[in-house]
């Protein structure tokens, strides 16, 4: 468990945050969202004991971080420190190395290439790779050793929608040994794999799920089938979750609008396949980091 409690933070004697409190578990992929400048970076750090609060403490297991001398963390910022003269192989292995590592190394990191596709540039200098690349470099270098506190700061900036789902799938697959922390501005991506999502406003990290003001803040699907298939809406209804479902026929396709108050939109898709329905198109109706601040104006 890793825990926020009663934490202020002052930059030049402005408040970041104050009396600001989070708890999250082992097993969470957790989201942290906020404008510029509402103090996102600042929780990172003081999650990551690079900075130390004015007040109130950062605990992981009912222990300060700061007297914790284990690795606890694998941290990938937005734009990772890579040494670009490096081969791929030579730079996991620094890592591994420094990391003092204790798995089986060569599967280890073989088996982390293979989950991020980067077995084909193995050889190659980093220099010479895409952002893409360079990307899910630096994701690799955080989870290499397996810590227990995975943080990721926009880590699907340059990757295509192949590799953000390659990337989310890991993170699922290894969720239960982990508390994953992932801080971005694309709401949907957030919405389709975290648990809990956070905002940080007005100097307070708050839980959007449990917010009463962000009540209407709905995982909203529209899935567009051939009108040739039967009509699921009586299937859809009784899912759990699912708040209300439109249908409109149009142009030989049935577009349904599904309305939840929880993520289960693999549910839903599952739904849609057991009946053998064809999937035209998804799209996630999902509202923008704007729509969030906007409610919390309201």
């Amino acid at each position: 468990m890793l825990k926020f409690i009663d934490i202020t933070k002052k930059y030049n004697n402005k408040e970041i945050l104050l009396n600001a409190n989070i708890c999250l578990n082992k097993g969470e992929i957790v989201g942290l969202i906020g404008e510029n400048g509402c103090g996102k970076t600042t929780t990172l750090q003081l999650l990551l004991g690079y900075i130390s609060p004015e007040s109130g403490t950062v605990e992981y297991n009912d222990i300060d971080i700061a007297l914790i001398t284990d690795k606890l963390f694998g941290f990938s910022p937005d734009t990772p420190p890579l040494y670009l003269n490096l081969t791929v192989d030579e730079y996991l292995s620094f890592i591994y190395d420094i990391k003092k590592c204790t798995l089986p190394k060569n599967d280890h990191l073989s088996d982390l290439k293979i989950s991020f596709s980067l077995s084909e540039v193995s050889n190659n200098q980093i220099k010479t790779l895409s952002k893409g690349f360079k990307q899910r470099i630096g994701i690799v270098s955080a989870i290499i050793g397996f810590p227990p506190i995975l943080i990721f700061d926009e880590p699907t900036s340059g990757l295509d929608p192949k590799q953000v789902h390659q990337f989310y799938s890991f993170l699922k697959n290894i969720k239960k040994d982990h508390i994953i922390i992932l801080s971005s501005h694309i709401i949907s991506d957030l919405k389709s794999v975290c648990d809990n999502i956070y905002i940080i406003k007005n100097k307070q990290i708050e839980n959007i799920n449990s917010n009463k003001r962000n009540s209407n803040l709905n995982f909203n699907f529209s899935i567009t089938t051939s009108l040739k298939n039967i009509n699921i809406s009586p299937n859809i209804e009784k899912l759990d979750g699912v708040v209300k479902v439109k249908t409109k026929e149009k142009d030989n396709t049935t577009l349904y609008t599904i309305h939840c108050n929880k993520n289960i939109k693999k549910h839903i898709i599952s739904e849609f396949l057991t009946n053998e329905i064809d999937i035209l198109e998804i799209f996630d109706n999902t509202s923008d980091i704007s729509d969030l601040f906007s409610m919390e104006e309201r």
